[in-house]
Formats: C-alpha cells, structure tokens, sequence
C-alpha cells in the first residue's frame, strides 16, 4: 500500500493535467492521498469504503451530497492493483458528463501504476544482475551457497558452459553525459548500446548482459556444447562487423570487442572474461584491425605468438641474431625480410612490392644467410628469424 501511496503523490500532477475535472484520489481506508485540491489531502472520505465494498463505480448527484460532509458531486470508481482493490478514484463534476472519463482515468492510472511497477521491477533485477556480474568476474574465490542464491533469483542456469564478449566503449558515455546533462537521456542511450549487442549476438533467456562501468560491456552467452562455441566464434568477426556498423549510426565510433575461452561453469567465468580483456588491450596495442578479436583468428595467435616465449628462449635468439643486428644495413634488412615472409618466400612478388630490383632484394637476403648461417629456402629457418624481429 505504501508503494501506492507514493506512486500517487509523485504522479499526480501527470494525472491531473490529463482530466478535463477535478479528481480525488482516496486510498483504501477512505483517506483522500491526492487530489485538485490540496487542501482535501488528508481528510477522510466515508463513501470510499462503501465504493470499494461494493466494487462498483458510485454516482453521486448533487442533490444527494448536499447533505454529506466532504463529498462532491461526481462519480467514484475502484482502482486495481495487482489483482487487488488498492483505491478509490473520483471524478467533480456532473455525473452524466464525468461517468465517460471516469473510466478512461481508471484504466490510465491502473495501467501507468502496472508500468511503473513493472519498471521498479526491471530495475531492480538489472541492479541485481549487476551485482552478480560483479561478483563472479571479481572475487577471488566464488561463495558457492551466494551463487545458488544469486542464480535462484535471476533463475540462471548455472550448469551451463559460458564464455564472456566485452565490448569496450571508450568514453562513448562519458561523453553523451557532458553533451546532453540529463541522466534520463543517457540510460535511454545505455539501453540503445545494449539492446544493440543483444540483437546482433544473438541473446537468449540463458545470457547475460549488463554494463561493467561506463566503458564496457559484458555479454556472457551460455552454450551446450564446445562444438557450439567454436561455431559462434567462427561467426564472431562478422557479427562483430555488424555492432560495429549499427553503434556507427549512433555516433559511436571508437569501439574493441573480443570473445573470451570457454569456461565450464560460473566459477570459471572470470578466466574468459580477463583473456578476453587481454585480446583487446593486446589487439589495440599492436594495431590489429578491425578490433574484433578471438582466439579463432589465425592472424591473432601468429601475432601473439613471440610475445608467448619465454624469456630464455628470446635471449638465444638474441645472442644468435646479434651480429644482424649490429650490421649497418639492419634496418633495410630486416624489412625486405618481413616482406619475404608476408609474400610466402616469393622472391619476384616481394621485390615489387618494395619496389626494388629482383636482385637487390635476392643481395639482401644472401647477406642474412651470409651473417646468421640461416638457409631462407627453408621455412623453418625463416620462422626462426621472423619470431626473433618480432621479439
């Protein structure tokens, strides 16, 4: 009831400025919570609890109040809430020409009331789910009887496998936040970005999505099997190109995104989440582009793989290598190599893409195998080499 009451005292003047006639609003002991007239609040009106009784909407003449303390003539009607007789609204004025809006007003209240409802509601499961992301992706060691409690609430599956996609915003918000100064436009706009990943990746009853801060967002998608994992991720460029197009129409330009490991349950969730983290912080590091990554993408594990040696195995190669190193024409080099190996080990390729002569480009590469003893024919040789200029 008290819930009511409050939705009645902050909605009233909505409500009034809609009825061509004074209303009253009465709550369920008869006591008038709203109404045209302030001085009436507070008062007590006694044919309430018979209209609530009786459940019908009362007529009241004129000629039949004149005689009763606090009643106007016009017409009163039951409101409905949850199922449940919660009030009494009237409508001043002659009965024959209030009794249409009478119910019109009815049906608005009861139907504004369900929808704030309905928004506390969804708020306050969204700060819950919130809460749990939260909770999952950043405790050190998961409270098992917290997250049966948590899953029962939200009624989320926790058996299932589920891998993490963030997308990373940038200062998308932030900067919505000083251009428009209104809260209300920018939780509209947050629900646009979400709404937006929802629908390009797919979202079922089993994900979960939510806004981390005001940078990033976490979809957590729920999968039965590693063959439907490796399935999405195979989708996963293309779907990331579409977000990308769909947030361009809404001025949202600077954004990463990458899909984290598979992670048998709830309790392994934050490995998806932080390798997914990583991939982002890793791509935009080394500008790969787009920045849509996953470990799916061949081009991503080549990229990281020096970076993954450990660091003995990069000073061997540094000892081997340092007489190259140390040559004048290094530089020169080093970038006609890389080209070699961008090109297959096509020698005549290779030389117009750099726009030098054929042999220019063969002198170049006999100078390496002349100062490191490597054989450039060979692929192994020449993965060696490569893996040491990108260390």
């Amino acid at each position: 009831m008290k819930s009511f009451v409050q939705f009645l005292q902050t909605s009233m003047k909505a409500i009034t400025d809609i009825s061509p006639f004074p209303i009253s609003v009465t709550d369920e002991t008869g006591r008038i919570i709203g109404d045209s007239n302030p001085e009436r609040i507070g008062t007590y009106h006694e044919p309430s609890a018979d209209v609530l009784q009786r459940d019908i909407p009362q007529i009241f003449e004129k000629a039949a109040v004149s005689t009763m303390e606090n009643v106007l003539p016009g017409v009163a009607v039951p409101l409905y809430f949850d199922n449940e007789r919660k009030g009494v609204l009237g409508l001043v004025g002659e009965p024959d020409e209030v009794l249409p809006y009478a119910r019109l007003m009815k049906q608005h209240v009861e139907m504004v009331w369900q929808d704030t409802v309905r928004q506390r509601i969804d708020d306050l499961e969204s700060a819950i789910l919130d809460a749990f992301i939260q909770y999952i992706l950043s405790a050190e060691e998961l409270d098992g009887e917290k997250v049966v409690q948590y899953c029962d609430m939200l009624e989320i599956n926790p058996t299932l496998k589920r891998y993490c996609i963030v997308i990373d915003l940038r200062d998308t918000l932030l900067r919505r936040m000083q251009e428009h100064h209104h809260m209300s436009a920018t939780a509209h706009f947050r629900k646009i970005l979400l709404d937006s990943v929802d629908a390009v990746f797919g979202k079922t009853p089993e994900d979960l999505s939510a806004f981390l801060n005001t940078e990033k967002i976490i979809l957590i998608k729920a999968v039965t099997s590693d063959d439907i994992y490796w399935k999405e991720l195979d989708l996963f460029r293309e779907k990331g190109t579409q977000l990308l197009k769909l947030l361009a129409a809404h001025d949202v330009k600077k954004v990463s995104m990458a899909a984290g490991a598979l992670s048998d349950g709830l309790d392994d969730l934050a490995r998806s989440y932080h390798e997914a983290e990583r991939l982002i912080e890793y791509g935009r590091d080394h500008g790969i582009q787009p920045e849509i990554y996953s470990y799916q993408q061949w081009d991503i594990l080549v990229s990281m793989l020096p970076d993954r040696l450990d660091d003995g195995y990069k000073q061997k190669l540094s000892e081997r290598f340092a007489a190259l190193y140390r040559d004048k024409q290094f530089p020169d080099l080093a970038a006609s190599f890389e080209e070699y190996c961008h090109h297959n080990l096509n020698i005549s390729k290779t030389a117009a893409a750099l726009f030098i002569h054929r042999n220019t480009l063969i002198y170049r590469l006999k100078k390496i195998e002349t100062i490191t003893q490597l054989n450039l024919t060979r692929f192994e040789h020449c993965t060696l080499l490569w893996i040491a200029l990108k260390t």
